[in-house]
């Protein structure tokens, strides 16, 4: 098992060594789904390492039928018991991030929509005309009144008539109702 877990670690460390990236505060956290001979679901076991920093082979049978037995409310350590699947999850703490980078807006002009479209509100079948604004123009301190359609490239806000949209400094919108 451990030969398994460190030529995982081998193609972790060359992914991360080919990405330009300092693997220098890389950490590894290890698991196996088993389960016994002959069931067709597996449980999540988490891998310890021992005082050498080997896989504590031993433990993950004991973990693995107590895991079971809370899960299914039994265990059957005299049967035998199959690894069906090897994880190594690597991580590493990221940049640290400037969250109060944003400023308020330079807008040189009022915000402006970039069209509009009719819109059902509830089970209403009457539509109203709303504005539709570009997301990525909304600049920190502005704010809108629905009803409005904010569209992004990977979603849309729609903004009903009794809700209000401020975006925040670091340039979430919040919406809260009126």
């Amino acid at each position: 098992m451990g030969d398994i877990f460190d030529a995982l670690e081998r193609r972790a460390m060359e992914i991360i060594r080919r990405g330009r990236l300092s693997s220098a505060r890389v950490t590894f956290d290890r698991s196996v789904e088993a389960r016994y001979v002959g069931q067709n679901f597996e449980l999540t076991v988490r891998v310890a390492l021992d005082e050498q920093r080997k896989v504590a082979t031993d433990s993950v049978r004991k973990v693995f039928d107590a895991t079971h037995k809370r899960f299914y409310g039994y265990d059957q350590p005299s049967k035998e018991m199959e690894i069906v699947t090897f994880r190594l999850r690597a991580s590493m703490p990221g940049p640290k991030l400037d969250l109060a980078k944003h400023s308020s807006g330079d807008r040189r002009s009022a915000l402006a929509s970039i069209g509009r479209r009719r819109v059902a509100f509830e089970a209403s079948e009457t539509r109203i005309d709303c504005p539709v604004f570009d997301r990525s123009q909304l600049m920190p301190g502005e704010e809108l009144d629905g009803p409005a359609i904010i569209e992004q490239m990977d979603t849309t806000t729609l903004l009903p008539p009794d809700f209000h949209a401020a975006v925040d400094p670091v340039g979430n919108l919040l919406l809260t109702r009126r």
